[in-house]
């Protein structure tokens, strides 16, 4: 894998853009802060979009976007703050444009570990395998000692994984792998989880991306 060069350059920052396909255009979706949206017809070759949001809170501060096909429409995951504390919030939509917010995937209170002021939830990827579904999420604070900390969150329902607490920990958390920034792919019958990070955090490859087989048990 090797980079070919910039597809986006708005002079803004674009941070862990997420991309889906649907008929036959590609929609692009990034932050941080307020949740922008580029669409294209060929991937390296970009054209910003307008994008609506109804219901989203001032202190949202969306970042690492994540998107799956939900029913008739798609939800989106995006880290942010809520009270003070981590949260993924919550968005629906039926046609990739127009956005509602619905609230929060997973939240933090109380005696929650992590809690920088940017939120310490990053990354969040859901899938179903069997009848549940499977929240990924980084919990960082950025610091070398939990850089390569990823909790997996289970629900029957990909619209609420609950409230994470240090108390709660043993009975929310149904694994934590050393992975940061994790996506998963599914090839055939098989899993597998992406890691990524800064140089200098002990990323298996410094300044790429390594991959590692998934076993669900």
């Amino acid at each position: 894998m090797r980079e070919t060069g910039k597809v986006v350059d708005w002079g803004a920052r674009v941070w862990a853009p997420a991309v889906i396909r649907h008929e036959e255009l590609y929609y692009m979706f990034f932050g941080p802060g307020v949740t922008r949206l580029a669409v294209t017809d060929r991937p390296y070759h970009w054209m910003e979009h307008s994008l609506f949001v109804t219901g989203d809170p001032p202190m949202a501060v969306n970042r690492d976007h994540m998107v799956l096909p939900y029913e008739n429409g798609w939800l989106m995951y995006a880290s942010g703050v809520k009270d003070h504390y981590s949260c993924i919030s919550l968005l629906y939509s039926e046609d990739l444009i127009h956005w509602e917010f619905q609230g929060y995937a997973l939240t933090s209170s109380g005696d929650a570990p992590l809690n920088p002021p940017w939120g310490a939830f990053e990354s969040p990827f859901v899938l179903r395998h069997g009848s549940r579904y499977y929240l990924f999420t980084t919990y960082t604070d950025c610091g070398k000692d939990n850089y390569h900390n990823t909790l997996v969150f289970c629900s029957d329902d990909p619209r609420h994984f609950g409230d994470y607490t240090k108390s709660r920990h043993a009975d929310m958390v149904v694994a934590e792998l050393p992975v940061h920034a994790g996506e998963v792919v599914r090839e055939g019958g098989r899993y597998y989880i992406t890691t990524a990070g800064w140089n200098g955090f002990g990323v298996p490859y410094e300044g790429g991306v390594a991959i590692a087989e998934l076993a669900f048990e």
